[in-house]
């Protein structure tokens, strides 16, 4: 699989701007190498419709597609992995259930998770919530920006920040040795949701801002 800078994930809510359809098609023009959807508080069905669509867009634009938390959608639309919490299913079982191809990634909010996560088998890793978000309500309190140096040193596997990422202060995250954000508001609030997703991938990719900090980060997926 080709290396990756720009991960968004897409809320299965209403939106008064645009569908998680036309939100996919958009942040696919922008830019975006992955695509994750999550649907939290929302019934199996509705879930899965969206989730065939979507697979169909991001398919055809060549564009891997995680599901949130749920093996059986993922394996019921061929989505290409899960992402998984802290209190889902351990990585062996996720990777029983959808094979060894299966790409499944953790999150995590200390080195120690990152490491057992990596140990276990994880494909990549999510590092956060690196500042305050309200994308996920319940989500623990921010881990700053202290972990990002152990992060880098520690963990071999892909891995990006999430969490409260947005234009302003991604240029300190990218100084600190970040090659990789997962994104929800820092787009879908955009009135252009295609140049907003464009310009985080721009700012990540520009090479004067690449250091020797964040050369493991490049690994790719497989």
């Amino acid at each position: 699989m080709k290396p990756f800078n720009l991960y968004v994930i897409i809320n299965i809510e209403p939106n008064p701007k645009h569908s998680p359809a036309e939100f996919a098609q958009s942040i696919i023009s922008g830019g975006a190498d992955i695509i994750q959807l999550r649907c939290k508080g929302k019934n199996t069905a509705v879930f899965l419709e969206q989730a065939r669509i979507i697979r169909q867009i991001t398919a055809s634009a060549g564009i891997p597609l995680i599901i949130n938390d749920r093996l059986d959608i993922a394996q019921a639309v061929g989505a290409d992995g899960v992402h998984l919490g802290q209190d889902d299913l351990p990585i062996d079982a996720a990777r029983y259930i959808l094979g060894k191809d299966c790409i499944i990634g953790i999150s995590t909010h200390s080195i120690q998770q990152a490491l057992t996560a990596q140990s276990g088998g994880a494909d990549y890793i999510a590092m956060g919530p690196v500042f305050h978000t309200n994308s996920k309500p319940d989500v623990c309190a921010p881990v700053g920006l202290e972990l990002i140096k152990q992060y880098n040193e520690k963990i071999h596997i892909p891995w990006l920040a999430i969490g409260g990422i947005n234009r302003h202060n991604l240029p300190g995250l990218v100084d600190s040795g970040i090659r990789r954000i997962a994104v929800i508001s820092a787009i879908a609030d955009a009135d252009d949701v295609t140049s907003a997703a464009r310009e985080l991938k721009q700012m990540l990719s520009k090479p004067h801002l690449l250091s020797p900090l964040g050369s493991s980060n490049t690994v790719e997926l497989r």
